[in-house]
């Protein structure tokens, strides 16, 4: 691909990573976004599109317009919410959506950037409901990644960690994704006992180290889609935060609003926890896990590797968001 500026074909733009994205695309690219049915604001056109239906829902001309008048697509539509009731949408826009993406990419004879996750290298094998959920999600992940590896247009596939989100402003409520679902729990008072140690770990980075990124993958894939294809890790690695970090941040912000922090009980245990404390046992790892590989810094353009100096605000400001929900009222 050597349009410059290039023109991008952008799924899942109202999402928490698409909303971000598009309007650092828009201001050097003309943007395409595929929609259910209303406008995406800021990108330069819409298409109403079904992802879950063969051929996007597109008569076979609109589709061959659309392949005519896009160099590359981004994939950022996906649904992650873990619980079972996603358990059928995880199969229609997770696997359907990708492979029907990616066969408009092979229509379009473009090269793709798609957003996966570090659950597609992860298993949950215990049968509990919350395990159950988790799992269905990273098969479905797992399976989007082995479509785009058949492929044969060139595919870059980045596993995201966790994303820290520091704006109120953003698509969805952040306390309705892990961690912020901890932070919320945690700024309430209501945990009293967690199955973990404070030295157990999460891999997270700040969404806009995301966007920076991705950024720089779609610039890479213009210049060299080849050897830019395959697997990329968008990962705090070594920097990786701790449940120690978690318990700072949330006290400091308390503190700030004259309010104490409830320490809950840290209890380690193999044992499969209940509720959270469930949650949080799959979440995070323990001490001695080998942390998650990271290619962040890897890419021209892109972010430099993720510093622990870099996180921890990006960490506040989480823990900030999800208070100002619970404390509006309260001056900080």
């Amino acid at each position: 691909m050597t349009t410059t500026p290039a023109r991008i074909l952008i799924t899942g733009a109202s999402g928490v990573i698409g909303s971000r994205l598009l309007p650092v695309l828009a201001a050097r690219h003309r943007i395409t976004a595929l929609t259910r049915s209303r406008p995406v604001p800021g990108a330069h056109r819409s298409v109403p599109a079904d992802l879950t239906a063969p051929g996007l829902g597109l008569t076979p001309a609109d589709r061959d317009r659309l392949a005519g008048e896009i160099d590359l697509i981004v994939h950022c539509a996906g649904v992650s919410g873990f619980s079972l009731d996603n358990l059928e949408l995880f199969e229609q826009i997770n696997v359907r959506g990708t492979r029907h993406v990616l066969d408009l990419a092979m229509r379009a004879d473009v090269p793709v950037v798609m957003l996966s996750s570090t659950s597609a290298a992860q298993h949950y094998l215990e049968p509990d409901p919350t395990s159950q959920a988790l799992q269905a999600y990273a098969d479905s992940k797992r399976r989007a990644e082995e479509l785009a590896q058949r492929c044969p247009q060139p595919v870059a596939m980045i596993r995201t960690a966790l994303l820290l989100i520091g704006s109120a402003a953003e698509a969805a409520d952040p306390r309705q994704q892990f961690p912020p679902v901890l932070l919320d729990s945690l700024l309430r008072g209501r945990v009293r006992r967690l199955p973990v140690s404070t030295e157990h770990w999460f891999d997270a980075i700040a969404v806009e180290s995301l966007v920076e990124y991705t950024v720089a993958a779609i610039a890479a894939m213009s210049r060299a889609a080849e050897s830019t294809a395959g697997v990329h890790w968008a990962t705090a690695g070594t920097a990786r935060l701790t449940m120690g970090d978690v318990l700072d941040a949330c006290s400091a912000n308390l503190d700030q609003r004259g309010k104490p922090l409830r320490i809950p009980e840290f209890t380690p245990t193999t044992e499969p926890g209940r509720g959270l404390g469930r949650l949080v046992q799959l979440g995070l790892f323990a001490p001695e896990t080998q942390p998650f590989p990271s290619t962040m810094g890897a890419l021209p353009g892109g972010p430099e590797r993720v510093r622990r100096a870099d996180l921890l605000p990006a960490l506040a400001a989480n823990v900030d968001l999800v208070a100002q929900g619970l404390f509006p009222a309260v001056p900080v």
